[in-house]
């Protein structure tokens, strides 16, 4: 489970434009207030010699109700 610690979200720099990191930033926050519950379920379906196979799945609730 990915835990957020606060509603900010860490925004990795966007080279030389930024209002572009302003609206990444705006936009992961509003959406990260909206999603609750986050689940992010990572699963090794398989394996063999340098080559692996993952399975991800998310989830979560919003805002909106059950």
């Amino acid at each position: 489970m990915l835990a957020r610690s606060s509603s900010v979200a860490p925004v990795l720099p966007l080279a030389g434009d930024g209002h572009r990191r302003t609206e990444a930033e705006a936009f992961l926050t509003r959406k990260w207030r909206r999603e609750l519950d986050y689940r992010l379920i990572k699963k090794l379906w398989a394996f063999a010699g340098n080559r692996i196979a993952i399975r991800f799945a998310c989830g979560c609730r919003d805002d909106s109700g059950p």
